[in-house]
């Protein structure tokens, strides 16, 4: 039976097996050359479409902490052969090259690439997104407006979601972040708000929407429509970074969208300036569907994570 949580160096804990086969995915047969090509296909279709309602289009992959810290996974691995890498070597004189913002690079180089991402969990730490929030906004041709500052008290305890799946729990101390926050959530879809009254507010998942909107001083007056995972949750974490949250405090509107794919209805309804996908490096062995209807969607979604119950 293969490993889902890999014990390696000083305590780092990795995620290697699973439902997405995350080591495997390291290997140079690991995908064919179809898979990239219809990923390239993809992207290029996205860029035209965002075109088409009036907004520019931007791509980003999170990379796996196996692609930025495999020295203290120790495992015979090929970080060279991530997933995003090879899709970048694919998109060289594409369409889309110029819209995905490579985080590999920037991430490998942090002196503090270790401070990056949680040791007990899967996700990236509040500086590595913010780091991720630079590299982005800089490529957006956006003033970033998030700076972190220590948070009170400065020291957290936290186990995180790979520490919970080994027999004897691990935790992990580490520096508590934040940032001044003037966001106000506007408008949340009947899918999150059923999630935020039973589930607490920083609830979320697949098929979830929220809408954000900010008017303090000196905020960027354009609209972003962002589709992501939970990297790009809507909430604040204040351990695990979350894009979205950054982003409503940049921009006068943000859609969030928890998904892989955009609805490019209500794009073309709203008009966005900017339309940003995210998508962690793992879940990029699935090709997302080119476009879909998002609140059928949430209703499947809702339906099925809390069946016949009453609200």
């Amino acid at each position: 039976m293969q490993e889902i949580v890999h014990i390696g160096r000083d305590g780092w804990l990795f995620l290697v097996g699973g439902s997405n086969n995350v080591l495997d995915q390291y290997r140079k047969d690991a995908f064919p050359p179809q898979h990239f090509h219809a990923w390239r296909r993809l992207l290029e279709d996205r860029v035209r479409r965002a075109r088409g309602v009036g907004a520019r289009y931007f791509h980003v992959v999170v990379p796996e902490k196996l692609s930025i810290l495999a020295d203290r996974a120790d495992v015979k691995i090929d970080p060279d052969l991530a997933p995003s890498l090879a899709l970048r070597r694919w998109l060289r004189n594409s369409l889309a090259w110029g819209s995905v913002v490579d985080m590999i690079a920037p991430f490998r180089s942090d002196p503090d690439r270790e401070n990056l991402y949680l040791k007990t969990d899967s996700h990236w730490s509040l500086p590595a997104c913010h780091r991720a929030y630079l590299t982005l906004c800089a490529r957006m041709g956006v003033w970033p407006r998030v700076r972190l500052v220590p948070a009170d008290p400065t020291f957290a305890s936290l186990s995180g979601d790979l520490g919970t799946k080994l027999p004897v729990h691990r935790s992990e101390v580490l520096p508590a972040w934040t940032y001044p926050r003037t966001a106000e959530l506007l408008h949340v879809n009947a899918y999150l708000q059923r999630i935020l009254t039973e589930r607490g507010a920083t609830g979320g998942g697949v098929g979830t929407r929220a809408v954000f909107r900010n008017d303090a001083p000196g905020i960027d007056p354009r609209r972003i429509v962002l589709c992501g995972d939970s990297f790009a949750h809507h909430a604040f974490l204040p351990h695990v970074g979350a894009l979205t949250a950054m982003f409503a405090e940049t921009f006068r509107e943000v859609h969030f969208f928890w998904a892989t794919t955009v609805d490019w209805s209500y794009a073309a309804e709203l008009r966005p300036d900017f339309i940003l996908t995210e998508i962690a490096e793992r879940f990029m062995a699935t090709l997302p569907p080119a476009n879909f209807e998002h609140e059928s969607f949430a209703r499947q979604m809702e339906a099925h994570a809390f069946g016949g119950r009453d609200s």
